[in-house]
Order: structure tokens, then C-alpha cells, then sequence
């Protein structure tokens, strides 16, 4: 079994290309992958193992907090760390800045991998590495070889989908802005067939009427007629822009909220994403230009909406915006 983690944490080095990865166990690491020098490698197992005793006291203090994975980015590293149960977490660290969704997906896959090995705090991992290595045969390492080109096409896939997607909304809009200027075959072929029906019923009236002369004199309106219609309309949609524009002037004379309304959006986002909610929410209100100190309702509603794009998972995206739209 303890061969089978060794493998399943190396994939995942692979696949998120992380510069370490670790399982760690009663806030200890057991079973670390590194390729960072052994003095920064030491640093780091020492400040994940305090994070993780930190967790616990969030815990004693939160009983029912139940973080999910916590994730911090500097200027030239990222940490990423997936609770899987208690006393087992993943912990990965990237000298880039990776992509959120793919470490994420990856982390998951190999929680759900280690959830339920019940005897995985009793495993010896140490020199589990080298073992391993000594016992692959050669035919072995021509298949290890094999699968880390297939892992690091998957990663190489991963962003080309990425980038795919995005060319093919950017696509799609510009079809949409055309459409209004094409059209089907059978479109074109129903109107050149009305046309035709068209033209027979035409040549039929002009035998009809040979011979005689058809006068249609369209009847011109005098300037009476004008300035009586131009009156009906304008009493026709007076009421409908007076509405408007008591609309716009309530609009503009919206009194700003109490910037509190974010102390009760952070605590249910915290809920649903962990601690670094606060960090995204300062984030996304820059990106926004929002200031809290003159919060009106479209800014809220906003970035309640770029707030639970963030949330993966569709049931808890749905209690926030339901709880926080209570708020408005």
C-alpha cells in the first residue's frame, strides 16, 4: 500500500508541477517529494507543520469552521493545503504561479485516493523513495517513462483546453455580433420561392388589367392631421417618462449602505471557501473599484456574483448567494 501512496504523490507532483509536495500527519510530514534544496526544504516542512497546528486551533476555538483547503500566493510562490481529514493533509508548494482550478482538481483526486486507507498513520514512509527505486526492474522504468510523458502531455492538454475555451467564447461572441447578417439556405431558399409565387401573381394581374391604366394615389396627410397625432403620442408616453425619470432621480439619490454588509459577506464566504475568503474579497473589490465606504446596492449585488464564481462546488455556491442575498 505504501508503494501505491509513493506513486499517487508523485503523479500529483507531475500533474500540478509543484516544486514540493508532502503528506503530513498529526501536523508532521511523513512523505515528502522536493526537488528545492535540503536547507529550504527543512523551512518549509517546519512552517506547513506550524500552519497545520494553527488549523487545529481554529478548530478548538470554530468547532463547526470545517476548512476545506487553504491557499496562499506571494510575489514567486504559492502554497496550497488540502485537509483531508483530521489529522491527514496534502501540502504542495509552487515556485510559479500555478492555476487555481487545476491544483484544486488534482488535490481532490488524490484525497478521495488516501480518505479512507485506515492504517495510513502507522506506515513507515521513511526511505520509501529509495526503496522503490531499487526495486523497479528495467522493463518497469521504460513503463514509468512512458507514463511521465503521458502525465506531462495531460498537464500540456490541460492548458490548451484552457486556452481553447477562451478562443472559443471569444469565437462565439463574434458570431453573435455577425448573425444578424446571416443567413440558412433554407432561409434564403423559402424567400427566392415567396418571390417567385410573387411575381407569377404579378404577371397574372397585369394580364388581367392590360389594356387599362391602375392608378393607386397614396393619400397625403394634411398638417392638421401631423400636429394632432404628434399631441396624441406625446400624452401617449408623458406618464411612461415620468416614471423614468423618477426612477433615475431616486437612482441618484440612493443613500449609500452600511459598509457592515461586509463583515456578514466575508463570514459566509469564509464558510464556504476557508480563510483565504478574506484575501479574494480584498481582491475582488479592488478589481471592482469599490469602495466601502460608499457601498450602493448594484456594488453588492456585483460582487456577491464575482465572489461565488470562486466556489466550485454548485451547493455551497447556492447557500451563499441565497444567505447573502438575505442581506440586501
Amino acid at each position: 500500500m505504501k508503494h501505491k501512496i509513493l506513486s499517487y504523490f508523485t503523479e500529483l507532483k507531475e500533474n500540478t508541477l509543484a516544486s514540493f509536495v508532502g503528506l503530513f500527519i498529526n501536523t508532521k510530514p511523513k512523505l515528502i517529494l522536493s526537488d528545492i534544496e535540503d536547507n529550504k526544504k527543512k523551512i518549509i516542512e517546519e512552517k506547513i507543520s506550524h500552519i497545520l497546528e494553527k488549523s487545529k486551533e481554529i478548530e478548538e476555538v470554530l468547532p463547526d469552521f470545517g476548512e476545506k483547503y487553504l491557499y496562499a500566493e506571494g510575489e514567486d510562490f504559492a502554497l496550497f493545503i488540502y485537509f483531508v481529514k483530521e489529522n491527514v493533509a496534502i501540502a504542495s508548494v509552487f515556485l510559479d504561479k500555478p492555476k487555481f482550478a487545476a491544483i484544486l482538481l488534482e488535490h481532490e483526486i488524490l484525497a478521495k485516493k488516501i480518505k479512507d486507507i485506515e492504517d495510513i498513520e502507522s506506515i513507515d514512509f521513511e526511505n520509501l523513495e529509495k526503496q522503490e527505486a531499487i526495486k523497479t526492474t528495467p522493463e518497469e522504468k521504460v513503463v514509468e517513462v512512458e507514463k511521465e510523458e503521458k502525465e506531462e502531455n495531460k498537464v500540456l492538454d490541460l492548458e490548451h483546453y484552457l486556452e481553447d475555451v477562451q478562443k472559443y467564447e471569444t469565437e462565439q461572441e463574434d458570431v453573435k455580433n455577425e448573425s444578424d447578417f446571416v443567413h440558412t439556405s433554407s432561409y434564403e431558399d423559402f424567400f427566392e420561392t415567396e418571390a417567385f409565387k410573387n411575381n407569377e401573381e404579378k404577371c397574372e394581374v397585369i394580364k388581367e388589367e392590360e389594356g387599362k391604366i391602375v392608378e393607386d394615389i397614396e393619400e397625403v396627410p394634411t398638417l392638421e392631421d401631423l400636429i394632432k397625432e404628434s399631441i396624441e403620442e406625446y400624452e401617449k408616453n408623458k406618464d411612461k417618462r415620468l416614471k423614468e425619470n423618477v426612477k433615475k432621480e431616486r437612482m441618484q439619490k440612493e443613500e449609500y449602505i452600511d459598509p457592515i454588509i461586509l463583515e456578514h459577506i466575508e463570514k459566509e464566504f469564509v464558510k464556504e471557501i476557508g480563510p483565504i475568503a478574506k484575501l479574494i474579497l480584498n481582491r475582488k473589490m479592488s478589481e471592482l473599484n469599490i469602495d466601502p465606504n460608499k457601498l450602493k446596492t448594484e456594488d453588492i449585488i456585483t460582487l456577491i456574483q464575482e465572489l461565488a464564481k470562486e466556489i466550485r462546488i454548485e451547493e455551497k455556491k447556492e447557500k451563499f448567494i441565497n444567505e447573502v442575498n438575505d442581506l440586501l
